[in-house]
């Protein structure tokens, strides 16, 4: 007999294992983002602004 489908204990773990991922990226993105607009404390000129303005 063939098994079709799959482990949903699996599935869940998987899912848990996506969820923490995305949990710690967005961190990721935060802690970034904060560090983007400090720069503006030893980081001037053009090239400061247009890479802040992404």
């Amino acid at each position: 007999m063939t098994f079709i489908g799959m482990s949903t204990d699996q599935a869940s773990a998987q899912a848990e294992r996506i969820d923490t991922g995305a949990q710690q990226l967005e961190q990721l993105a935060e802690e970034l983002g904060s560090a983007v607009a400090r720069s503006s404390e030893f980081w001037i000129g053009a090239d400061a602004e247009a890479f802040r303005a992404l």
